[in-house]
């Protein structure tokens, strides 16, 4: 006789008999799946917890990154796009092309004080689709101010997500080792949350034709990975 996974039987008593709605219960399992599904990402692709330098924040960072220097003379350590005044870690990795060219892609993680609460998302959103001129189009430019993204214990943590494509300038190693800064399509997706007074920001920018790559070199929901092991203490905590 097949036995029924203990997890699922008490899922569906709990609908059956306890009144949990369908949206709830589908919710539940939803997360469970998720977490078993995304549970070996978390451990394969991502280094052990660290804490952010001078900061009450910790994160788990993409084993394929990185430490950049923020004050690196080639500029990899800020992000050409947006002023991040409260920019405290930049982390860098590279796929290779057909052509053994190194694609460089960046996280930049920026820690500073909710100043009277506010979440500069929108304004993100703004500046970002001034800079690219075709950025107001749907496809171009999203905005989700309820992004979920899975905790390792499979529960979730909401951010606020803008997600926008445009030209922007990537750094490349050649196969020679010479290194040039080249103009080509590229995503943005920043993620803002703020949780005991402290707002966190997380910068991932790559180059677009990575979009739906999957790879040890370079995955894109590692963004998601991060923020759901994100960890945020208040101040002098």
């Amino acid at each position: 006789m097949k036995k029924i996974p203990y997890s699922f039987t008490i899922l569906s008593l709990c609908v059956t008999l306890s009144g949990c709605g369908t949206a709830e219960y589908e919710e539940r399992l939803e997360r469970g799946v998720t977490s078993m599904s995304s549970g070996s990402k978390f451990n394969s692709d991502l280094n052990p917890e660290t804490t952010v330098a001078g900061t009450q924040v910790s994160l788990r960072i993409p084993k394929a990154m990185q430490s950049v220097d923020l004050n690196d003379p080639a500029g990899r350590g800020k992000c050409p796009l947006l002023e991040l005044p409260s920019l405290k870690a930049a982390y860098e990795g590279f796929v290779e092309d057909s052509d053994k060219n190194k694609m460089h892609y960046y996280l930049y993680v920026s820690v500073g004080e909710a100043a009277n609460n506010f979440i500069p998302t929108l304004d993100w959103l703004n500046k970002l689709k001034g800079t690219f001129p075709n950025a107001g189009d749907d496809s171009s430019a999203a905005v989700n101010k309820d992004y979920a993204a899975a905790t390792p214990q499979g529960d979730s943590v909401r951010w606020e997500e803008i997600h926008v494509k445009g030209p922007q300038r990537f750094y490349y190693t050649k196969p020679d080792g010479s290194q040039i800064n080249q103009d080509i399509p590229g995503t943005i997706v920043c993620l803002n949350r703020m949780e005991n007074g402290v707002l966190v920001s997380l910068i991932f920018r790559y180059p677009s034709a990575l979009d739906d790559r999957h790879s040890t070199d370079f995955d894109s929901d590692w963004i998601k990975l991060v923020a759901g092991c994100a960890k945020i203490g208040a101040p002098g905590g």
